[in-house]
């Protein structure tokens, strides 16, 4: 079923209203995550990079993670971070109490919310931190 006009235009006005909200909020941070693949598809999935950005655009924590396995050609295809690049880098449990520290009491949004927010919880439980 199509929105009507009216419907969308009331879509577009509470969506606004949201973001300005969000972004007035100092307690407001930026999630964004790239991995080594997708949860439903393959739950070795890991981080390989991850940022948090205040709501000026100003990163509070940006860093590679090492994944506890290689990535596939296709992965680093798509994000272009490849294994050489996080060769040398910490692994999640190294840096997860500092993700925690600036995640605390932050209201976290991010474009891909369903599959970040997963991803993160999801390597949270798998190093039971």
């Amino acid at each position: 079923m199509k929105p009507t006009f009216d419907q969308l235009t009331t879509f577009k006005d509470n969506a606004k209203q949201w973001a300005t909200e969000r972004l007035a909020d100092q307690n407001t941070v930026i999630l964004d995550l790239e991995s080594t693949g997708l949860l439903r598809e393959d739950p070795d999935t890991e981080i390989a990079q991850i940022c948090i950005l205040d709501v000026h655009g100003r990163p509070l924590f940006s860093m590679l993670l090492k994944p506890s396995q290689p990535m596939r050609d296709e992965v680093i295809a798509i994000h272009k971070i490849t294994n050489e690049q996080i060769f040398h880098q910490p692994m999640f449990p190294q840096v997860a109490r500092m993700i925690s520290f600036v995640l605390k009491d932050k209201h976290v949004i991010s474009y891909n919310a369903d599959f970040d927010w997963a991803l993160l919880m999801h390597m949270f439980k798998k190093y039971e931190i």
